[in-house]
């Protein structure tokens, strides 16, 4: 079992933010920091449907389309960032698209902003590979179009 950071007690995995630094607390010493996570009790349900995890990727033009919006609600970088917790020289290489943010952070300028960031992989609207399957330009497809433009010059 885990041990307070702060007292030695055994703790349930808690963590806060004491005077900047996470550490591991018990529900006694949990009252000195900021708490950001309280471990949940396990539940006892059906096992999941097998179905496999839909995976998202960040649109394009995310950037344009943060910054867009921000400017709309007349909120400046460091008021966004300080809304959603994140630093604003972070914010300002996301909308530069300097960086590509993180899933945390997608939510939470979505959940703030009102806006979509992310799409499930294989729905945006890239060139499609020509064998039909939608995946995307292969390496394959690559070098077909290098060597007819070889053959062109």
């Amino acid at each position: 079992m885990p041990e307070c950071e702060i007292c030695g007690k055994p703790s349930d995995g808690r963590i806060a933010i004491v005077e900047g630094a996470k550490m591991q607390v018990c529900p006694q010493c949990e009252h000195l920091g900021r708490t950001v996570w309280v471990p949940q009790p396990e539940r006892r349900e059906e096992p999941a449907r097998s179905r496999a995890p839909m995976e998202f990727e960040v649109i394009e033009g995310y950037g344009q389309k943060v910054k867009s919006t921000r400017e709309k609600r007349g909120l400046s970088i460091e008021e966004l960032a300080k809304k959603i917790n994140e630093k604003a020289n972070y914010l300002e290489r996301v909308e530069h698209e300097k960086t590509l943010p993180s899933e945390s952070l997608c939510h939470r300028l979505q959940k703030e902003l009102g806006i979509k960031l992310m799409e499930p992989v294989g729905s945006g609207s890239g060139p499609a590979s020509k064998s039909g399957e939608g995946g995307g330009v292969t390496l394959g497809d690559i070098l077909e179009i290098a060597e007819k433009k070889k053959k062109d010059d």
